[in-house]
């Protein structure tokens, strides 16, 4: 009678480490998969960032262009301006 509860006992030890195991396991998973998770979003965000910054500087080399395209304009403007006013008599 002794020996059964015994082989009984046992069972129910290897059936408690088992679970255990598998618990840890379960939890070691969730943590690696929300590590993997959270290693997505960052890596996300980061292009997202270089996204943002890229287009940015298409944005300012255009606006770059433009003002260096009025800037000559103006220029031009002025120095027909004062040849008009070196033509005119004082």
């Amino acid at each position: 009678m002794e020996e059964h509860v015994n082989a009984e006992v046992k069972q129910k030890e290897r059936m408690l480490w088992t679970m255990l195991v598998l618990a840890l396991s379960i939890t070691l998973n969730i943590v690696f998969t929300y590590s993997i998770h959270m290693n997505l979003e960052s890596i996300d965000i980061y292009r997202k960032k270089v996204t943002t910054t890229e287009t940015r500087a298409v944005e300012l080399e255009d606006d770059l262009e433009r003002m260096t395209t009025e800037n000559k304009q103006l220029n031009a403007k002025v120095e027909k301006l004062e040849r008009k006013l070196a033509e005119q008599p004082k």
